[in-house]
Formats: structure tokens, sequence, C-alpha cells
């Protein structure tokens, strides 16, 4: 979230009502000017200035409980308006990325939903090691990456969830231990097979983060890589959140022995449909996963509905569209309501003897 406790204090403390249309005026300003890709929450802060400046026009002061005027608005309650609004505004934070700092062998297939990492590149060497020094005191682990030739090397994290259009922000430590320090992120679109973002850098032999912002279109890997030249590298602490606010490290709330939620069974909405796997996870607002599925009539309408509805806390504030893993030939609209209700939406006829997986990704918050 933004950092905007001075704002909120002058408003607070504001005695006459030129400062406080000032104040909140200024926490706006400040949080239009940090993003304005979330214009929308943007747009209830702006309310919460109208609502002040209708309350004190035309008086000297403002109080914390009712300031007449034949209403009930309240400092308190503008105060408490423009708070949540920022709150909501700035939801990242949450490292969707899993098992970052377990030590995991990096195998020939690692997917989101396993929480495992695979081999992108094969120009050199990595392994998981201890780490002393961390950049942060709870990363234990990192991965060495040496390249001797003139090849890339690289590992990712395959087949993650996320909403398209939105904006993320990829990150990591990362440190030379010797030769040449090039590498790079890269947010790689799997719907597409094309990066969105090739994010270079250079690293030295302190610790340093770094980080790229992207406009997700679908299904994403995760890509951490060590450029030709040869030398060795180290990164840890990767991260991948939403937003475009770079923050520190943290394990993902949906790796094991973290709290978290998890649904892996629903009810399908026909008889038709066999719900193959589900593995739908919660942690606060944030709702991820998966639900791999056949349907063995084929729909003969568009909005074939799916699943009757979620359990309640797992529905979303408004209808949201899913991605598809996958078989996106098929699917171009496939949604899900604000009651829950899960529907496909096929734009071509669709082979019976296959399964298809939806991607689970948005918020529940308002």
């Amino acid at each position: 979230m933004a950092s905007i406790q001075t704002y909120i204090n002058q408003i607070k403390n504001a005695i006459y009502g030129k400062d406080v249309r000032s104040s909140i005026a200024e926490a706006i300003e400040k949080v239009n000017n940090d993003n304005e890709a979330y214009q929308t929450l943007a747009d209830d802060a702006t309310t919460a200035l109208k609502q002040a400046n209708a309350i004190v026009a035309g008086k000297v002061g403002i109080d914390d409980t009712n300031v007449g005027l034949g209403t009930s608005y309240s400092s308190k309650k503008i105060v408490d308006t423009l708070n949540d609004s920022l709150e909501n505004l700035f939801p990242g934070g949450t490292n969707i990325l899993r098992n970052t700092n377990a030590g995991t062998t990096i195998g020939t297939s690692g997917t989101w939903e396993t929480g495992t990492w695979r081999v992108w590149g094969s120009g050199g060497t990595r392994e998981v090691v201890n780490i002393t020094g961390a950049p942060n005191p709870d990363i234990e682990s990192a991965t060495r990456m040496t390249i001797t030739g003139t090849s890339t090397d690289s590992y990712s994290q395959r087949n993650i969830p996320l909403v398209s259009g939105l904006e993320y922000t990829m990150s990591c430590y990362v440190r030379l231990i010797s030769g040449d320090g090039r590498g790079y992120i890269l947010p790689y679109d799997n719907t597409t097979n094309a990066a969105i973002v090739t994010s270079a850098f250079t690293a030295t032999s302190d610790w340093k983060r770094v980080s790229c912002t992207f406009a997700a279109k679908g299904i994403l890997s995760a890509i951490f890589a060590k450029s030709t030249a040869a030398g060795v590298i180290e990164i840890c602490g990767e991260k991948l959140e939403l937003g475009n606010k770079e923050t520190d490290w943290s394990p993902s709330p949906w790796d094991t022995g973290y709290n978290k939620s998890k649904i892996t069974s629903l009810t399908a909405a026909s008889s038709d449909i066999t719900m193959s796997t589900v593995s739908i996870f919660k942690q606060g607002d944030i709702v991820v996963g998966s639900i791999r599925f056949n349907i063995s009539t084929a729909p003969t309408t568009n909005g074939y509905k799916l699943i009757t509805t979620l359990p309640e806390g797992y529905r979303p504030s408004r209808q949201v569209y899913l991605p598809f893993v996958g078989n996106v030939a098929y699917n171009q609209a496939s949604y899900i309501s604000a009651a829950g209700e899960i529907y496909f939406y096929a734009t071509t006829a669709i082979p019976t003897a296959a399964y298809f997986t939806l991607a689970i990704n948005y918020g529940t918050f308002s």
C-alpha cells in the first residue's frame, strides 16, 4: 500500500475546513500519482473528497463525531473511507510464486499447481545452495547458476494463472560469485509462446534486488536466467505479485506449512461434466488455482454452466473472466459470476474426449 499515514494524520488533525480539503486532496494526489492503473478505486477516494467538501463548506472547523448540516458524515468516516479505498488500491505483496525458499530440486518439469521448478535452458548448470548473509533473514537458499560456454541457462515455474490485462511485478535478489554477472528475468506468456518483457540485470558482489513490471496476458511462465557469458551468479527471493510496486520477498501463502484454505472438489452443474482435478487456494482476499474438466456431450450453446456455485468466501465481488491453460482455441470468454457460477464459453466445437483446464485468479474484495 502507498505510504499515506502522514496525509491521514493531516486530515485527522486539521482544524479548518480549508485544511481538511487540502489534506485530503494531497492524499488523493499521492494515490493517483503512485498508481494510475487502479483508477476505478482511486475514484472512491475522490468521492471521499467530494463528501468532505460538502461537509465543511461554510464551516469554520470539523469534529470527529458529527458536523451537523443534517448529515451523518464525520471526519473519522471520511478518513475511514479514504483508507479503505487505499487499502484496495495496492493489493500486491502476496507472493504468487511457490516454493521459492524450500531448497527444491530444479527438475525437468515444474508447474505452479505442483509448486515445482524446472530447467528452461541447458547452457550451464544450476544447483540449490544454502546461503549465509542473505539479503532477507528469512531466505535460506539460492539457485547458483554456472555458465562455462556461450549458451544461456535458466529455470522457471510454469502455468501460473494470472488475470489478463492486470499489471504484475516480478523480482528477485541477485549477486555475482565470479566472472560475468549478466542475466535477466523474463515473464513468458504461455498462450503466445513469447516473452512479455525481457528485463536484463548485471549482478555484483553484493546482493541487489531487480524487478520488472508487465501486463499479463493470461497463463505465465516465470523465467530466471544467466546470460551467455561465462560466470557464476546466485538468485534468491524470487517473487511475483499483483500491481506495479515491488515489495520484499515473502513466502507464498499457498506453500505447505503456511496458512491457507483449499477447495479440492466441486459439484458439476450437469451429469455431462466430469471434474478431473480441482485445486483452488484462498489467502486473504486472493483466490488462485485451477479446474480441470471434461464435457462428454459438446455444448450446443455458449455460456455452458460448469459449476452451479462456489462456496461463500470464494466468490468474486463482480464477474471475472477465466483464462485457459492450453486449448485456447476453444475458449475466449469463460467466466465466474458474482454468485459463484462458472460458465464455459466455446467459440468453436470442442472435442468431447478432451480435458480442459481453467485458471483461477481473482480477488474477493469489493
